[in-house]
C-alpha cells in the first residue's frame, strides 16, 4: 500500500512540475490501485497517461451520486488503456464491467488491465450504426483520438468490427451505468434502441465530429434528466439518470 501511495506521489509530483518524466515512468510503470471493489493493475507507458489518469482517479471525472452496491452492469465504450475500467472495478464491488475498445494497439494494454479480473470482460469493437467492418481513424499515437469519423489530422487508419448499441447489449437485459468516449460514435449510441436498457449514462460529446447538432442529438434522452457540462469547444460531458417522470433537464449552448 506505501509502495502505491508514493507511485500516486510522484504521478502527482509530474503533473504539477513536468519534471523527471522518464523516472516517473519506469517509477510508476505497473501501479496496482486497491478499493472496495479488489485490486487491479494500471499501467503507464506515456507522460499522456498521466493526464487521463488525473482526470478519472483525482478528478473523478465519471463519478455519479448512485449507491456503488446497486451497481451490477457497468458498460465502458472507449475504454482506451483502462483507467476508467478500473476506477469502475475499485469503487462498485458487486458490479460487472463489459469494456470496449477498438483501437488494435490500445486495447492490448486494456486486455492486460482486465486480465485475471472475473468481473471485466473486454470486446475489441467499435460502437457504430451498423454490425460489420469499417476504418478506424487514427491521430499520430494518440490512442484517445482514434475516431470513425474522418480526421483532419489524421495520420493512418485501421480495419475494426463494429456493432450497433443494440447487437452490443442483445444479452443484457439492463446497464447501470454506461460511460462513453468515443469520439463522435456517441450519436449512434445516445440514438440507439436499447438506451432504454441503461439507467445512468456519463461521458463526453464532440459536437466538432457528430453529424448532428447538439440539440437534436439530446433530444433523443426522452426518458432521462440529464446535464450538460462544456469543456471546450469540442468536448462537452453528459451525466443523464433515466427518470420516472415527464420532465427532463434542457442544454443550454451558452454554457
Amino acid at each position: 500500500m506505501m509502495k502505491t501511495k508514493c507511485k500516486l506521489l510522484a504521478i502527482r509530483f509530474w503533473l504539477k512540475y513536468r519534471r523527471c518524466t522518464g523516472l516517473v515512468l519506469w517509477f510508476c510503470r505497473n501501479t496496482t490501485i486497491k478499493g472496495p471493489g479488489g485490486e487491479i493493475t494500471v499501467q503507464f507507458e506515456d507522460y499522456r497517461d498521466f493526464k487521463t489518469f488525473r482526470e478519472v482517479f483525482f478528478e473523478e471525472q465519471y463519478q455519479l451520486p448512485i449507491n456503488p452496491d446497486n451497481v451490477e452492469m457497468i458498460v465502458d465504450l472507449g475504454a482506451n488503456v483502462g483507467y476508467a475500467t478500473a476506477y469502475f472495478f475499485l469503487k462498485y464491488p458487486n458490479a460487472k464491467i463489459l469494456a470496449v475498445e477498438p483501437g488494435p494497439q490500445v486495447f492490448k494494454r486494456l486486455a492486460a488491465v482486465a486480465a485475471g479480473q472475473e468481473r471485466v470482460v473486454t470486446r475489441q469493437i467499435a460502437i457504430s450504426d451498423s454490425d460489420g467492418m469499417t476504418r478506424l481513424h487514427l491521430v499520430g499515437d494518440a490512442s484517445a483520438s482514434s475516431s470513425l469519423m474522418v480526421r483532419k489530422d489524421e495520420t493512418q487508419t485501421v480495419q475494426v468490427e463494429t456493432q450497433t448499441l443494440s447487437t452490443l447489449l442483445k444479452n443484457i437485459p439492463e446497464v447501470d451505468i454506461l460511460k462513453t468516449d468515443i469520439e463522435g460514435s456517441e450519436q449512434y449510441v445516445l440514438q440507439d434502441p436499447a438506451i432504454h436498457k441503461v439507467k445512468n449514462i456519463i461521458g463526453e460529446i464532440h459536437p466538432d465530429l457528430i453529424t448532428v447538432p447538439v440539440e437534436t442529438l439530446l433530444r433523443s434522452l426522452v426518458d432521462f434528466d440529464y446535464v450538460v457540462k462544456k469543456i471546450t469547444e469540442g468536448r462537452l460531458i453528459l451525466t443523464a439518470q433515466k427518470n420516472t417522470s415527464d420532465r427532463n433537464s434542457g442544454f443550454d449552448p451558452r454554457r
